[in-house]
């Protein structure tokens, strides 16, 4: 009799314990939206749970370690330079204990990589993929990818998207121009930065305390006689090309071959791509191309449309 009892006790404990768990409340609160003639997802749960917006409320409110993590990462990428410990533990208002286990890990995970002298914070290369990947990958693709291609019948030549990753521009996309001879770079393709058009506009607009590191590490290796091997000539390269706004590679990656790119900005000024055409230089020179300047500056504006519509260019 004392058994049952003391069983019925235990399961009654059980029973409130679970019914007041996170996941019963989430589960009751998708019931509520579905009986209400909604169709339940998760996205309509996170919309309506405030300690799932990115630092809208304390870091330390977000209960999920998963969500955590991601809110750190946010917070680090969203940053316009690295930060610091201390400033990502006031920023998130978390112990500073709690926040440099998280951060130990992200980094042995290689989401999150230490600046040279060690007390900065920044994307890691695993982060960096992830972003790329999701880009490429994204269903707002199709909608860059029309853009380019009316790029492309602008200047019956081939134009294409990038973005910078370290020391190297990435191909996220490519419409090509319908001719035999052209240059086969494919989406995912990557290039060296100092000597690309869309790599020298991304580091001319780019903060100084983040492209400094990224310019004492770039190799400086000559492709052509016409690269541009000198730091200080590659620095004064970046100051024009943020005064005028575009950025040229005549022959500085491959002989015969010139390059124009203009910036895909952010709501905030921030560049955070670069759209190019190029192309042999019998068929287009540099004057040529720089006569149709308006129409990659109108492509690189539409891109950026996309990117805030994927809640990137916020």
């Amino acid at each position: 009799m004392r058994a049952n009892e003391s069983n019925a006790k235990l399961n009654a404990k059980l029973s409130a314990k679970l019914k007041s768990s996170p996941m019963a409340r989430g589960a009751t609160r998708l019931k509520t939206i579905a009986k209400a003639g909604s169709k339940p997802s998760v996205t309509a749960e996170l919309r309506v749970s405030p300690a799932l917006a990115p630092m809208a409320n304390s870091f330390s409110n977000i209960g999920s370690p998963s969500l955590r993590l991601l809110t750190l990462l946010e917070a680090i990428a969203q940053s316009e330079k690295p930060q610091t410990l201390a400033q990502l533990v006031v920023r998130l208002d978390e112990p500073k204990a709690t926040m440099h286990r998280l951060l130990l890990g992200l980094e042995e995970m290689r989401f999150v990589q230490r600046m040279p002298g060690g007390r900065h914070f920044a994307p890691g290369p695993r982060l960096n993929t992830l972003a790329i990947d999701t880009l490429r990958h994204s269903h707002i693709s199709a909608q860059r990818h029309s853009i380019l291609k009316r790029l492309v019948s602008d200047f019956n030549e081939s134009c294409n998207l990038t973005i910078l990753d370290g020391i190297e521009v990435v191909y996220l996309d490519r419409a090509e121009a319908n001719w035999p001879l052209r240059m086969d770079l494919k989406p995912g393709s990557r290039v060296p930065a100092h000597c690309s058009a869309s790599g020298k506009m991304i580091l001319a607009l780019m903060n100084p305390s983040i492209r400094d590191p990224l310019i004492k590490a770039l190799p400086y290796q000559a492709y052509t006689p016409q690269t541009i091997t000198d730091p200080n000539d590659f620095q004064t390269e970046l100051d024009r090309i943020a005064r005028r706004g575009y950025s040229i590679d005549q022959q500085e990656y491959a002989a015969g071959l010139n390059c124009l790119s203009v910036p895909v900005l952010d709501d905030n000024g921030q560049c955070i791509a670069a759209v190019a055409v190029h192309a042999p230089t019998a068929r287009l020179s540099m004057n040529e191309a720089l006569k149709k300047i308006d129409r990659l500056r109108w492509a690189a504006s539409a891109i950026s449309a996309t990117l805030q519509n994927q809640g990137i260019n916020q």
